[in-house]
């Protein structure tokens, strides 16, 4: 059995020479003071144990909340698009497909200018503002 990595010939080897050293005198007031901050480190890594054990558990009881809601979300996000899929569906059937011969315009030729010079079908020159004379 090794305590902190030591073993029991060593730990009478220690407390021979704490023995030596502070005397049978003080010994047994030192092993009291050890025993009692012992007990007051066991005692706050215990509290701080619990502590960090309460503050683990309500954040976990705070994202569990968030899930909830993000699954809750995203199950709308669903519903609401398939809702929207139906309705361009429904909308799209409803059409009746027009024939291409029935739309005026479509692939017909630009008309031509009123002032067209008849050999190259394009508008003869306007008169422009600059141009104009008063009196003329």
């Amino acid at each position: 059995m090794d305590l902190f990595g030591i073993g029991p010939l060593n730990l009478v080897l220690i407390f021979g020479v704490m023995l030596i050293v502070f005397g049978p005198e003080r010994l047994p007031e030192m092993a009291a003071r050890a025993g009692k901050l012992l007990r007051e480190l066991r005692a706050y890594a215990s509290d701080m144990t619990g502590e960090f054990g309460g503050e683990l558990a309500e954040i976990q009881q705070h994202f569990a909340g968030v899930q909830e809601d993000l699954r809750s979300f995203g199950e709308e996000m669903r519903q609401t698009s398939a809702d929207v899929g139906n309705s361009i569906r429904d909308a799209t059937s409803s059409l009746s497909p027009t024939p291409a011969s029935a739309i005026s315009g479509v692939n017909a030729p630009p008309p031509t200018p009123e002032n067209a010079d008849p050999l190259t079908n394009a508008a003869t020159a306007r008169p422009r503002v600059d141009d104009y004379k008063p009196g003329s």
